[in-house]
Parts: structure tokens; C-alpha cells; sequence
């Protein structure tokens, strides 16, 4: 009679064929060895030989993760498509260097994971030798899940792919009040910045726009005095559907008689020299130790605290919160989205229009610093 037994962890199926020689065969997930099962006893009820159709090929854990990539491009935005590839190309170079190039999936488990993150914590792999912070680690495993699930879940891996098993990941902590730069602040920023970063620090600053997005922004995009927000450049699935905005006056002044920085007139309103115009989070914290602006105001975020601080400083100037939302992408409540015109409800060329006027003396320093 056919049984799975466990000599060294791994399931393994044992019978007999009709002439009493014994047989076993070791399969690389209990899913497999169930299926194994099943069909070892149906040919000894038949009174047949057990023989393998033909040999499937286990496809390596890399194999399978192209494929996963090549799948939610299908319904996510390349940025985030490229996101996850940053998460997981790491953890797949890891998992090679244990198991070997070819390694399949079978190595998968709750265990596989704590110890990836704690090799994920270690200050021996960060980036210039810093320990990434545990939100960091977190979205790594979090990605993790996601793929493993996925993989889990597809037809053409059943049997080979092991059930999903979960890392328990530490409680996040609770979220602070942290403060925002005053418009002030953002001022001495921006004195404080030179050549294209400059500019950045500009958009940021009367638009409220995460820092990617404010790169991703281009001349063809502003038509008279309104922006038009490609859905490309949305982080987030309301961001994702785009929008139109109108323009400070402030921001409209400067391009149209540039006062503290230097734009070019070419496609994009930012004009980064490099290619793939990325802002490093550190070269904008530089340009804040050089200000006398409140450390706690954009420590831990230094890009990210202009977004606070617009919407901050449009909130004390009086503008309502639906309105400060709106304009830096985030979801209207309820079902607001389908039946509310913006521009009719929420007043936002008349908030816009409160973002102050800039207190930065006339641009000086070299364009492309």
C-alpha cells in the first residue's frame, strides 16, 4: 500500500510495483506528493507499473519571478513595476548564492524569509554601508509575499511552488505628528539650492506634488494657466487616474520672467541633465543643513516635507481640506469623485492663488550644479 513518509523533512511516496520490488520517489512539496500519491495507488489498484509521464522541468525561482513581472505590468505603472523589480532582483541574487544559479522555488519557506530579513537589516548590505530602517525591510518582505502568493497561485506551478507561509513582520509603530516647513522655510530651501535642483524646490513648493512627479512634469503639460497630471505620475491609485490643476500665480510669474531660478525652455520643466532624472533623498537634505530652518521640520524627509508644508500652509491661509486633498491627488471621500466638479465645488484657483509670493533673492548659482 503507498504512504508518504519524511525520512529527511522532504515528503517522499513509497510503494511497491506488482512484483514486490520497492519504490520510492522524494517530491519537492507535500502538494506534489499528495498528487504522486494518488497516482501510485490508482496503478496498483490496476495492477499496473507506475512510470513518470515525462520529466517536468522545475523552472528556476528568477524564471518565475520575470514572469510575475511581466504580469502586474499588465495592471500596475512602470514606476511601480520597476519598485518591485528593485525589491526582489536582491532578494533573488541571495536566495542564487544559497541554493545555486538554477535554484527552483522549493526552497521557499517562513524561515527562508526571517533570515533574508535579517540579511536585509544588516549594515553590511545597505547602501553606503548604512542599515536600511525596518520600513524599508518591511516593503521588501511585503513584496516578497505578493510574488510568492502570486506564484503560488498559477496553474502552471501547482505542485511546485510551496504554499505561501507568511513572515510575521514587527508591528509598525505608531505615526507621530511631525511638523511642516513654513513657507518660509521652504524659501530658505530653495535659496539654499542651486541650479536645476532649485527649480525642483520651486514646483514643490507651489504645487505640493511628490518629488518624482514634479520631475516627471513637462512644458506640454501646462496649458495657459492650468497642469495637466498624467496618470503615470500617480503613486497611488487616485493619483494613477490624473488630473488638471490650476497654477499658482507665483509659479506663472516665474516662468513667464524668471526672478530666482533658471528654467529651459526644452520638454521638461525641471531640467535635470541627468537621464534618469532621480532625486537622491541625501543631496536634498544637504541643501537643508545649509538653512537655519527647524531640523524636525524635514529630517526623515527632506523632499517629501514640502508636500506637508503646502498643504500646511494652504490649510492656515483658510483653504478647506477637500480642496488642499484634491489639489495634491488624494482620494475625495465617498463618492464624491463621480458626481463632484472640482473646479465648480472645491474653489482651487482661488487656493492656489493664497500660496505667497517668494521670498528668495534672484537666482545666481551655476544651471546644471
Amino acid at each position: 500500500m503507498a504512504s508518504i513518509d519524511r525520512p529527511r523533512g522532504r515528503p517522499r511516496v513509497r510503494w511497491k510495483d506488482p512484483d514486490g520490488t520497492p519504490r520510492s520517489r522524494t517530491c519537492a512539496t507535500d502538494t506534489a506528493a499528495r498528487q504522486l500519491l494518488r497516482d501510485v495507488q490508482l496503478c496498483e489498484d490496476t495492477g499496473r507499473i507506475w512510470q513518470p509521464e515525462s520529466r517536468v522541468e522545475t523552472p528556476s525561482l528568477r524564471g518565475i519571478a520575470i514572469k510575475w513581472m511581466a504580469a502586474i505590468l499588465r495592471r500596475l505603472t512602470p514606476r511601480v513595476v520597476d519598485t518591485r523589480q528593485q525589491q526582489v532582483d536582491p532578494f533573488l541574487d541571495w536566495y542564487e548564492a544559497r541554493h545555486g544559479a538554477d535554484a527552483g522555488p522549493e526552497h521557499l519557506s517562513r524561515a527562508l524569509l526571517e533570515d533574508y530579513w535579517d540579511h536585509v537589516r544588516s549594515p553590511a548590505t545597505g547602501r553606503y554601508i548604512h542599515r536600511r530602517t525596518e520600513a524599508t525591510a518591511r516593503k521588501h518582505i511585503e513584496t516578497l509575499h505578493l510574488f510568492w502568493g502570486w506564484a503560488h497561485d498559477r496553474e502552471e506551478y501547482e505542485g511546485i511552488v510551496p504554499r505561501l507561509r507568511r513572515m510575521e513582520l514587527p508591528r509598525k509603530p505608531a505615526t507621530r505628528p511631525r511638523p511642516a516647513p513654513s513657507w518660509a522655510e521652504m524659501d530658505m530651501a530653495i535659496a539654499a539650492a542651486t541650479g536645476w535642483r532649485r527649480c525642483l524646490l520651486v514646483v514643490m513648493r507651489c504645487t505640493g506634488l511628490r518629488v518624482q512627479q514634479a520631475m516627471g512634469l513637462r512644458w506640454a503639460d501646462v496649458e495657459a494657466s492650468r497642469l495637466t497630471i498624467d496618470g503615470e505620475l500617480g503613486k497611488s491609485a487616485q493619483e494613477s487616474r490624473g488630473r488638471v490643476i490650476p497654477l499658482a500665480p507665483v509659479l506663472l510669474a516665474e516662468w513667464g520672467k524668471p526672478a530666482i531660478a533658471e528654467w529651459d525652455d526644452t520638454t521638461w520643466i525641471v531640467p535635470c541633465p541627468h537621464a534618469h532624472r532621480l532625486v537622491r533623498s541625501r543631496d536634498v537634505a544637504l541643501i537643508w543643513t545649509r538653512t537655519e530652518a527647524r531640523r524636525a521640520a524635514w529630517e526623515g524627509r527632506p523632499d517629501h516635507c514640502f508636500r506637508a508644508g503646502y498643504q500646511t500652509g494652504l490649510r492656515a491661509l483658510g483653504v478647506k481640506r477637500e480642496t488642499t486633498e484634491y489639489l495634491v491627488g488624494h482620494a475625495m471621500p465617498g463618492l464624491d469623485a463621480s458626481y463632484i466638479d472640482p473646479d465648480q465645488a472645491l474653489h482651487l484657483s482661488a487656493a492656489v492663488a493664497l500660496v505667497p509670493a517668494f521670498q528668495v533673492a534672484a537666482a545666481s548659482a551655476r544651471k546644471h550644479a
